[in-house]
């Protein structure tokens, strides 16, 4: 007896060829490890959200909070006419024992030709207090230059934290050469 192919049969094979296991398979999860967002920021203050270290390595200024169309973020701004150096240092990080990540977005405004940048590191011997005995090692992420639109956000990449486990403090050091100069921090993860 012969078989026939019905209309039915026929569209149920076509379909069948159309779905990709990769349509229906969800992307790996990644657990959280660490967020701050500066979404409960005090606009226009000194920062002091627990667990950070806000510290002056040359001149007077310090990180600040600050609020922008309900946006919280954290922004060092130099506020003498002499160049100023500012650390904002994370709360401890517990990476654990598998390869975890760091993404983070930052925009900077009025900079000038030279002289100012933003640097990321990461310290597995911070004591929590004393930045300058810490080992700081620097990490590779994209930070505004002065060819960024002044204001705009951008994305660091993904910073690949393989070779650190175990508790660690994430730092971000601005350097500003001219007064008004500033740079932005918002959204810092780990996962």
């Amino acid at each position: 007896m012969k078989k026939h192919i019905t209309p039915f049969m026929l569209l149920s094979l076509l379909l069948a060829g159309c779905v990709n296991d990769d349509d229906t398979t969800l992307p790996p999860y990644e657990q959280l490890v660490y967020l701050q967002d500066f979404e409960e920021a005090q606009d226009n203050t000194i920062l002091d959200i627990t667990g950070f270290t806000n510290y002056s390595e040359t001149g007077t200024s310090l990180w600040t909070e600050q609020l922008f169309d309900n946006n919280g973020y954290t922004e060092f701004t130099n506020t003498t006419e002499t160049s100023a150096v500012g650390w904002l240092v994370t709360p401890a990080i517990n990476l654990g024992i598998i390869q975890r990540t760091l993404r983070f977005q930052s925009a900077q405004h009025h900079m000038p030709q030279d002289g100012s940048k933003l640097e990321v590191f990461i310290a597995s011997d911070f004591n929590g207090t004393d930045v300058t005995a810490a080992n700081w090692v620097p990490l590779e992420a994209k930070t505004p230059d002065i060819y960024t639109d002044w204001y705009k956000f951008i994305s660091s990449g993904e910073i690949n934290l393989a070779q650190y486990s175990g508790v660690v403090h994430i730092a971000f050091r601005a350097t500003h050469a001219t007064s008004a100069s500033g740079y932005y921090i918002d959204n810092v993860k780990v996962y």
